[in-house]
């Protein structure tokens, strides 16, 4: 199974540029980068949901599983919703529940199945997003942000999933942010910048990675902050304050 040579572009935004990778059983391989860099585009582009420009993915008929970074809503209970995904999977509606009912207890959800899913919290939702993907062992699973939401004993709980999943051969490519999960469960590590996919060799170039997108974070939380004290500098004045004395008001 492999990615060869593939390219995508969004108008002359470069998103892919001649992103090669081969996917291992058994193994799991991270792709972390700063938001926006086109990690999920990547998967995407693998999971078939997205066109690409160029290049070839030889997936040999392998099974596909997802977990997204948002999983959506519905008025369906999470029960029923799981139920219709293992009956879309062509499974027996009793090896579904039997499988359901296992992973709902080792993620804490026995009060939530009966609850809808436009009710659930994020972390709940991200649960369900995992135990649909699981309902039958992939061959490939992809996996963007897949610890967003989740609870430290849960985290523990899908750690211990994944481990599992790597012992009957399945090839894990995940788009992460998270270095516990990078730690705990990598065996490959790839950073994608500017468009292209360059293995990363260490930990420290690893550490050096979320360096920069810590960073990059604050540096977005102070424009955010500097455009909202603009925005009410600009409401003050609109009302007839005056620059001096708002400064004053605010001990500026």
């Amino acid at each position: 199974m492999e990615i060869i040579h593939i390219s995508k572009s969004f108008g002359s935004n470069v998103v892919l540029q001649d992103v090669s990778l081969q996917l291992i059983p058994g193994k799991c391989i991270a792709i972390c980068g700063h938001n926006g860099c086109g990690k999920s585009t990547l998967l995407n582009a693998v999971a078939g949901f997205l066109r690409i420009d160029s290049g070839e993915l030889q997936l040999k008929n392998a099974v596909l599983q997802y977990i997204p970074d948002h999983f959506f809503t519905t008025r369906m209970n999470a029960r029923d919703f799981l139920m219709h995904m293992g009956a879309i999977q062509g499974m027996d509606a009793d090896a579904a529940l039997a499988v359901i009912r296992e992973y709902t207890h080792k993620f804490f959800m026995d009060d939530l199945l009966k609850t809808p899913m436009q009710y659930l919290s994020k972390g709940s939702l991200q649960k369900v997003a995992v135990i649909q993907a699981l309902l039958q062992t992939p061959d490939i699973l992809l996996m963007d942000e897949p610890l967003n939401g989740q609870d430290i004993a849960s985290q523990r709980v899908f750690i211990e999933l994944m481990e599992a999943l790597k012992k009957k051969d399945v090839c894990i490519l995940m788009a992460v942010h998270e270095q516990r999960l990078i730690k705990e469960v990598a065996d490959i590590v790839y950073e994608l910048q500017d468009g292209v996919l360059r293995p990363m060799a260490s930990l420290p170039a690893m550490e050096q990675v979320y360096v920069r997108f810590s960073r990059q974070q604050e540096e977005k939380k102070l424009v955010c902050a500097k455009e909202e004290s603009d925005a009410c500098i600009q409401q003050y004045l609109m009302q007839g304050w005056h620059l001096d004395e708002l400064r004053h008001e605010n001990n500026l």
